[in-house]
């Protein structure tokens, strides 16, 4: 066992359009972020003594030391490890003893594209990860292969949902009678299994002029599945009306003489399966005209339901935990206050949390998504006026295969934490969307807009074209800055998919944060008087003033205990603030005479009748 308990750090060594700067920090001792505005605080965090590693991330396709079925896979090449002997504070330069890594050896799955990467050792993934970086150790494949997201990927056994279109309850009668499926195939000429897309259009585009071309594209998409990717031990799940129905695949696609043509032999289960003992993924209208659908990323559900003694009980679904005293002790809030939170979280599955800036929203969502689903099934997106569909959830990305570019189809953060979730269905997952209203949010989640309103159905992806849902155990939180845009503004089609939860600087429970705070003798330090400050200036912030309030997180930093540092944040902090949102109304030197430092001390002291405590607070010279 391992007797480090401290993080290591896996880093990059290019960024932007620099060249790859290895030999450089190797030559020189030293590791360097390349950014002037990016992973400041978390390079400052590192420690000397502290391992370190430069790392490369990329992926392919080919060459891989297991089976990934021709997919593409996450590969991280480390290229040398050292220990970090000095960090110079300034969240830019480490200095750090080098050692090569000749050639550099390659760990795939569980890899890391930003700059800078902490692993924490203490469970199985960063463990195994760091034992093949620092003791040499070899790579667990199956560690990964085995974990429900990955093995919804890169497994060799898939599970379908095959449906009777038309034909009905006749044709499943006739399929567990005489053990198959199968797809009509009355025009396709035969094709052998394993037939390759490019064949499988070409013969459909020429065998079934006659339809149109989205039926063209449906039919190609099917044909394929059937007789390629679908093989021997795959799970066939059987659905119409109230009844459905499991069976495993025994035998390669074939074509017969007559209807239907295109068949696979299947075992099926002796009797029906409860339809509320599907996954959703199965219980779901699949949202498209396809016959064949793809449930892999459902198959250990699914593959539960051979074995009566695992089958999962219907309706299983994750629940959230109430909020502690301990968390509530954390946040300075009540206990009831956050149970109040959670519990409309659990019961509508999304909700957004509004108020002007500094009231703790994003730190408040990110925190109780840790309490109901753990750190590690947490996920956080910034949303901003770029952001997209194709960044959100799925779209073409250029990546570099043996010496020339091609596109491929690349998950976002929206599709990779609900292929996790879905493959881990009694555990929640939390995804929040920080400043959710920056962005253009009906283009971001385009199609996926209407699975926030019905999260059993599926939609058809508009990349992939594959049916999609959202799993029930996946849980959204967005944060609204009302600083950037009014909730007065955000479109009726928002509000009916969102419960809104307001947090604003003179309603509690934020109003009383920063009085609990400094409760706490250790929070105290120079400035007593930080919550009279807070109140009074943001007293004179009402009416259609009341959005611009100040919320409590500035005065709660550690330099706020210091006069010198209440007094940077005053000034460098809270008064431009107030003076872009109150620009066209005050003056900056109305501002400046209405809300310095100074001005509201002298106002907390004219209503406690006393003369100021100190004078000239607000005379630090300009930056």
């Amino acid at each position: 066992m391992s007797t480090y308990s401290r993080p290591a750090w896996f880093v990059g060594a290019s960024w932007g359009s620099a060249s790859d700067q290895t030999d450089h920090f190797i030559a020189n001792g030293i590791w360097e972020n390349g950014y002037t505005d990016r992973y400041l605080d978390r390079v400052r965090e590192v420690e000397p003594g502290d391992r370190i590693a430069i790392k490369s991330a990329y992926t392919r396709k080919t060459g891989v030391p297991f089976d990934a079925h021709g997919r593409s896979v996450a590969v991280m090449a480390i290229k040398a490890v050292g220990v970090v002997t000095a960090n110079q504070g300034d969240g830019r330069r480490l200095t750090v003893s080098w050692q090569p890594v000749v050639p550099p050896r390659e760990w795939y799955f569980y890899t890391y594209m930003k700059t800078i990467w902490k692993v924490t050792p203490g469970e199985p993934m960063p463990d195994a990860l760091l034992a093949f970086t620092f003791a040499g150790q070899p790579q667990n494949y199956e560690l990964f292969l085995d974990h429900p997201f990955w093995a919804a990927r890169y497994g060799g056994s898939r599970a379908w949902l095959v449906r009777p279109g038309a034909d009905g309850q006749p044709l499943v009668d006739t399929w567990l009678d005489e053990e198959f499926v199968s797809l009509s195939a009355a025009h396709l000429r035969a094709l052998g299994p394993g037939s390759t897309r490019d064949e499988v259009q070409a013969q459909v585009q020429e065998d079934y002029e006659h339809v149109e071309y989205p039926q063209r594209r449906a039919l190609t998409e099917d044909y394929f599945a059937f007789l390629t990717t679908m093989s021997e031990g795959d799970a066939v799940v059987v659905r119409h009306d109230d009844h459905a129905w499991l069976g495993r695949v025994v035998g390669e696609s074939a074509f017969f003489d007559d209807a239907p043509r295109l068949r696979r032999a299947v075992e099926w289960m002796p009797s029906e399966v409860p339809v509320k003992a599907l996954p959703p993924e199965a219980q779901a209208s699949p949202g498209t005209s396809r016959l064949i659908i793809d449930l892999t990323q459902a198959c250990e559900a699914i593959e539960a339901l051979f074995d009566e003694d695992e089958r999962i009980p219907a309706n299983t679904e994750a629940t959230l935990p109430r909020a502690t005293d301990d968390l509530a002790a954390e946040l300075h809030m009540p206990t009831t206050w956050l149970d109040g939170y959670i519990s409309l979280l659990g019961t509508r599955r999304q909700l957004i949390v509004y108020g002007p800036p500094g009231t703790g929203k994003t730190f408040v969502a990110r925190r109780i998504a840790q309490h109901v689903a753990g750190e590690d099934r947490v996920s956080i997106v910034q949303f901003h006026p770029s952001y997209a569909y194709e960044d959100f959830f799925e779209g073409l990305r250029p990546v570099t295969l043996e010496g020339s570019v091609s596109y491929e189809l690349s998950p976002g953060p929206l599709r990779r934490i609900a292929a996790a979730a879905a493959g881990d269905t009694g555990n929640p997952y939390v995804l929040i969307l920080d400043e959710i209203n920056r962005a253009d949010i009906a283009k971001v989640f385009g199609e996926l807009y209407y699975l926030l309103e019905y999260r059993g159905d599926r939609v058809t992806l508009q990349y992939s074209e594959q049916p999609f849902s959202l799993p029930k155990n996946l849980y959204v939180i967005g944060t609204m800055n009302t600083a950037d845009r009014s909730i007065a503004l955000v479109d009726a089609a928002i509000r009916r998919r969102f419960p809104f939860i307001e947090m604003h600087p003179s309603e509690e429970p934020v109003n009383s944060v920063l009085e609990s705070f400094l409760s706490d003798p250790d929070n105290v330090g120079e400035t007593p008087d930080r919550a009279a400050l807070l109140h009074e200036l943001n007293s004179q912030l009402t009416g259609k003033l009341r959005e611009f309030q100040i919320g409590p997180s500035y005065l709660m930093r550690d330099e706020a205990s210091t006069e010198a540092g209440l007094s940077r944040i005053w000034r460098y902090d809270i008064l431009p603030l107030l003076e872009e949102q109150l620009y066209g109304t005050h003056t900056r030197e109305q501002v400046q005479a209405n809300f310095g430092l100074d001005a509201i001390r002298k106002a907390v002291a004219r209503k406690k009748g006393q003369v100021p405590a100190v004078e000239g607070a607000d005379d630090e010279p300009e930056a």
